[in-house]
């Protein structure tokens, strides 16, 4: 979960008279995140393999929120309400209606099980939303289909959304669903972003960022396209630590592709099931990779103290 920039309202009491502005910005933001999802889990996927099985490069994506567009039965294959990648919102009213929907749904599936009645009261109607791109409680928008990584690949990713979002809050830049999304994703333009249309974020985008990530050229170029707009966005002193993001673009490498080329180096095929001990070796590997990464991030930070 990456909590993200604070907005000036509060989730539990959005309301239809909030100010207009401040209205577009936060729907600017919601729709902006939706159509990030793609990208910034292709930066920091790193879960190739599960139980020595090769599932996809994101195999963590799969398994939480399957369903038809992604082609899997995961946990929430049955209740992409709760749990898929949702569309964009175009109003703030029908913003609040799926926020009640949700939580009318969550309501009767607690009450099904058996949850007691007190417990049920006591939830917040925000606290029933698992999607990857959520509004919760406390008033912020939430990414939360990032995998675990290197500390320097999620401040990386984090330093890019938050001075895009930065633009689109306290800028005002209006951020658009086109076709002209599609063709040339995250394209700045005066000060609108164009994105791609949302049934194209989910039907396509979300299924070669699990499955291909950097090798198919659609996302490698939707990718160097991200990167490009936060470069334009970020305050000079930060462009030192997203470099990581470019590096991987760059090489066309995450860090799911360096254990699967690990594995095939060691003369295994993506169709095995993986021996425990190369399995091992594997967390091994990127155990004793995190320890220098993390001082390296940390002399990088530290020089903007």
């Amino acid at each position: 979960m990456l909590p993200l920039v604070k907005h000036q309202w509060k989730a539990q009491l959005l309301k239809k008279t909030i100010k207009s502005k401040v209205k577009k910005t936060l729907l600017d933001s919601y729709n902006f995140l939706i159509a990030a999802d793609p990208v910034l889990t292709i930066f920091t996927q790193s879960s190739p393999f599960e139980g020595g099985k090769y599932y996809a490069k994101d195999t963590r994506m799969l398994f939480l929120r399957g369903g038809k567009k992604l082609k899997y039965d995961g946990l929430y294959n049955k209740l992409q309400l709760l749990g898929g990648l949702p569309p964009y919102k175009q109003t703030l009213s029908d913003l609040i209606q799926t926020l009640n929907k949700k939580d009318k749904r969550m309501k009767i599936l607690f009450e099904k099980t058996g949850a007691p009645q007190d417990f049920i009261k006591k939830k917040d109607k925000l606290d029933f939303v698992w999607n990857p791109v959520k509004v919760n409680q406390l008033g912020t928008l939430e990414q939360r289909g990032l995998d675990t990584n290197y500390p320097g690949i999620c401040l990386g990713v984090s330093v890019m959304v938050k001075f895009i979002l930065r633009a689109i809050q306290q800028e005002f830049y209006h951020v658009i669903p086109s076709d002209i999304g599609i063709e040339e994703p995250f394209k700045l333009e005066g000060n609108a972003i164009f994105i791609p249309s949302h049934s194209h974020v989910r039907n396509k985008m979300q299924y070669l960022s699990a499955y291909e990530g950097l090798k198919n050229k659609e996302m490698l170029n939707a990718c160097s396209r991200f990167y490009k707009l936060a470069r334009k966005l970020v305050y000079k002193e930060y462009i030192k630590p997203i470099k990581i993001i470019k590096n991987m673009i760059d090489k066309e490498r995450t860090v799911s592709d360096m254990m699967i080329n690990y594995v095939k180096r060691k003369g295994y095929d993506l169709d095995q099931k993986l021996p425990k001990e190369l399995c091992r070796n594997i967390a091994l590997l990127h155990s004793k990779k995190m320890i220098k990464h993390l001082e390296r991030t940390k002399k990088i930070y530290e020089g903007l103290e």
